[in-house]
């Protein structure tokens, strides 16, 4: 009980974890608890104890099973398959197919081991229409958390050393500091500008294309200042700044503000 406490207590803490595995597995694992998946631990609690009772690499397979279980557990939030009340016991499921294969000897290493776990889960994701259906949908308004994640981890993707931000800071009230923001506004009452750029000044045309695409994945970006902008015309959305002069708008100098920091507007 100590042993498997211990275990449980670093799958849960990035900082026991990178004491315990190193950066990469406590990467993993912290990508893995920003999904709120907390159904997927009784099966790393268990791998972690198989790892060390067959002398793997503990550190390894946490590390590979957090990853796919981090892409797994996206696709399931984003279309809900399965469904909530199956993900206990499949976790359940899960462990009792790998127990049945390690005393068949089936499972001859660490290696094996992940790729079994890997197949069973893809077995069970949703199909590949389902989730692309779901990608070229009302993304933030189907599922807010699973957006902002795939937002987040975009950004982080291209982060360096020196433009690293942590994008998961909370405020003192337990607040995300980085939300998703709409570039075209979400409200449905646009302003002039918005009105004007989008239709010529044509109030219905605008509003169907706002209905269309505020809530698609190419209108969303972060920004840690989306109450700042809020229903303001793309220009000063863009050029926003603070009372320093500094940027807080597209021009903050993040990867997914690239494009629209330059963009070209349309001649009128």
């Amino acid at each position: 009980m100590l042993r498997a406490g211990r275990l449980y207590a670093a799958l849960l803490d990035s900082e026991q974890a990178l004491g315990r595995w190193g950066q990469e597995t406590a990467d993993a694992l912290r990508d893995l608890g920003h999904l709120g998946a907390a159904p997927s631990y009784t099966f790393l609690l268990w791998s972690a104890q198989v790892a060390e009772d067959h002398e793997w690499d503990q550190s390894s397979v946490l590390k590979r099973l957090a990853r796919h279980q981090t892409k797994w557990f996206f696709w399931r939030n984003l279309t809900d398959v399965p469904s909530t009340r199956d993900l206990d016991p499949m976790s359940i499921e899960l462990i009792g197919a790998l127990l049945q294969l390690l005393r068949e000897r089936k499972i001859a290493d660490e290696a094996a081991f992940v790729a079994a776990a890997v197949n069973w889960l893809n077995a069970r994701a949703a199909p590949a229409e389902v989730r692309n259906s779901k990608l070229d949908g009302d993304l933030y308004e189907e599922n807010y958390e699973a957006t902002r994640f795939m937002l987040c981890k975009l950004e982080e993707a291209h982060q360096t050393r020196e433009t690293r931000k942590d994008l998961w800071v909370q405020d003192n009230s337990g607040k995300s500091v980085f939300t998703v923001e709409h570039i075209l506004p979400k409200t449905e009452n646009l302003i002039t500008g918005w009105i004007a750029m989008l239709a010529n000044g044509d109030a219905e045309r605008a509003a169907t294309i706002r209905e269309q695409w505020a809530h698609r994945l190419g209108n969303l970006t972060l920004s840690a200042y989306s109450a700042n902008l809020g229903k303001m015309d793309f220009v000063r959305k863009r050029d926003r700044r603070n009372d320093k002069g500094d940027f807080i708008g597209y021009r903050n100098g993040l990867y997914l503000n690239r494009e629209l920091a330059t963009v070209p507007l349309p001649s009128r």
